[in-house]
C-alpha cells in the first residue's frame, strides 16, 4: 500500500482518529461498508471480501453522490477512483461489467473505465503537446437590465386584490387501523384555501426552473414582489406567466461576450490505452473513444496542417446557450487555431442553426467587431465532401469550409 495512504482498520474505534486527521478520502471495507460522510470523497478501495456486486455498486454510488458537483477543464478534477482487490482478474471483470450496466442505466454521463494492470492506468492521462488557450464566453446581460424593469413594471400589482390572490385547494391523507390488515385508505378534502407563497419566490422558481441565469439580472426590490398569493390562485397562475415572460425578454435582450482575463487553456486528457487514434497536428498524442463520423472530421481537420485538439465533453470548453432546456451549455467536438482564430467544430449541433440561441452562437464578437471564436456545424454532404478513398472501397471526409 503507498505511503501517502493511511489505512484505519479498527472499524467505529477509528472515527476520533479519523475525524481528526482531515482525510479527503475513505477506505471501505466490508464491515464499514457505507463509509463515513464526506462529498469531496473522490477514492475507494475495495477489499476481495467485498465479493458482491451490489456491495461494490453501493460504494461507487456513495462516492460518485457529491452535493454541489460541477466540471472541471482538468479531468482529473472529473475522476473518482476505485482500487478493487480481488481473487483473480476474471472476478474484477464481472463486478465491473455489472456496476458498468447499472451507471450507464441510470447515468449515462458517467463513462467507467476499468484495468487490471497498472502500466495502462500511467497512460491514461495525455498531456498536451504545447499550451492553448481559447478566450472564455460568457452572458453580457447589460442591455436586458431596461427591458426587464419595463417589464416588470407592467406586470399587476396584486396588493390591493381581495380576490384573485385566493385559491381552492386539498388535502390527502392515508388512513391506516392500527393492528389490522386492511388497506390503506386515501381521503382526499377539499379546502377553501390553498398554500400562500411570496409573489417574489413564485417567480423567482419559476424563473430558475427555465433558465436560472435570468433570475440574477431581475431587481428582487419591487413591492409588488411582497404581495402573498395562493398557489392555485389566478393571480398565481398570471405571475407564472409573467415570469415566463421575463425569461424571454432576457434570452432576446442578452448576448454573448468574450472574456480576455481567464481563456480556456487546453488540459489533458484521458485516454485508453487500447483505444488511442494517433494523429499527426493535434495538440495531444491521440484520442480514444472517437465514433465513425468524430473519426473521420478529425481526420480531415488533421490533413489540413494546423493545430487542433478535441474537447472533451461535460468539462471542456464550452459557450453558454441563450435558450430555454435542460442543456444549459454547448460543448463543440473540436478546436482548430489558425493564427488569432480559433474554429469550434460540431457535427450534432445543426439543430441550433434556426434559433436565435443558434444565431447568437455565430455571432460572437469582441468589442472591436471581430469575430475570434468562429462555431460551425457539420453535416454530411454540406460543410464536408464526401471523397473517394485511396485504393478504391471506402470514402472519407474533408473540410470543405476554409479554416
Amino acid at each position: 500500500m503507498p505511503s501517502e495512504l493511511r489505512l484505519f482498520s479498527g472499524g467505529q474505534d477509528d472515527f476520533a482518529a479519523f475525524s481528526a486527521g482531515n482525510f479527503r478520502h475513505i477506505i471501505f471495507n466490508q464491515a464499514l461498508q457505507e463509509g463515513w460522510d464526506d462529498p469531496a470523497c473522490a477514492f475507494a478501495y475495495v477489499d476481495k471480501s467485498m465479493a458482491s456486486p451490489l456491495q461494490v455498486e453501493q460504494v461507487i454510488g456513495r462516492v460518485l453522490r457529491q452535493p454541489g458537483a460541477k466540471h472541471y477543464a482538468d479531468p482529473i478534477l472529473n475522476t473518482a477512483n476505485f482500487y478493487i482487490r480481488t481473487g483473480g482478474r476474471q472476478e474484477f471483470q464481472k463486478i465491473l461489467d455489472v456496476v458498468r450496466r447499472k451507471i450507464s442505466g441510470e447515468t449515462p454521463e458517467v463513462k467507467i473505465e476499468g484495468y487490471s494492470d497498472a502500466r495502462d492506468r500511467n497512460r491514461l492521462r495525455l498531456e498536451p503537446k504545447s499550451r492553448a488557450t481559447v478566450p472564455e464566453i460568457h452572458i453580457d446581460a447589460d442591455s436586458a437590465v431596461a427591458p426587464l424593469s419595463d417589464a416588470i413594471a407592467g406586470m399587476h400589482d396584486y396588493r390591493d386584490d381581495r380576490v384573485n390572490v385566493f385559491g381552492p385547494g386539498e388535502l390527502t391523507r392515508a388512513i391506516q387501523n392500527v393492528g389490522e390488515k386492511s388497506g390503506v385508505i386515501l381521503e382526499t378534502i377539499q379546502k377553501e384555501h390553498s398554500n400562500r407563497v411570496v409573489a417574489r419566490w413564485l417567480i423567482r422558481r419559476h424563473m430558475q426552473s427555465r433558465y436560472p441565469e435570468a433570475v440574477k439580472t431581475v431587481d428582487w426590490a419591487s413591492p409588488k414582489f411582497d404581495v402573498l398569493v395562493e398557489v392555485t390562485s389566478v393571480a398565481a397562475a398570471a405571475l407564472r406567466e409573467d415570469a415566463e415572460k421575463l425569461v424571454d425578454v432576457y434570452l432576446s435582450e442578452a448576448e454573448l461576450a468574450f472574456e480576455n482575463s481567464n481563456p480556456y487553456v487546453v488540459p489533458a486528457i484521458i485516454g485508453k490505452p487500447d483505444g488511442i487514434i494517433r494523429f499527426e497536428n493535434a495538440l495531444h498524442e491521440g484520442y480514444s473513444d472517437l465514433n465513425s463520423i468524430e473519426l473521420e472530421i478529425a481526420q480531415g481537420i488533421d490533413r489540413k496542417g494546423l493545430p487542433w485538439s478535441r474537447n472533451p465533453v461535460n468539462g471542456g470548453y464550452s459557450i453558454p446557450l441563450l435558450e430555454k432546456g435542460d442543456t444549459r451549455r454547448f460543448f463543440p467536438d473540436f478546436l482548430v487555431w489558425k493564427n488569432d482564430l480559433i474554429v469550434a467544430i460540431d457535427p450534432k449541433g445543426k439543430h441550433l442553426l434556426g434559433t436565435d440561441a443558434g444565431k447568437k452562437l455565430l455571432s460572437i464578437r469582441d468589442e472591436r467587431g471581430k469575430q475570434r471564436v468562429l462555431l460551425r456545424f457539420v453535416t454530411e454532404g454540406k460543410s464536408w465532401r464526401r471523397q473517394r478513398g485511396a485504393g478504391g472501397a471506402g470514402s472519407r471526409f474533408s473540410l470543405s469550409c476554409e479554416v
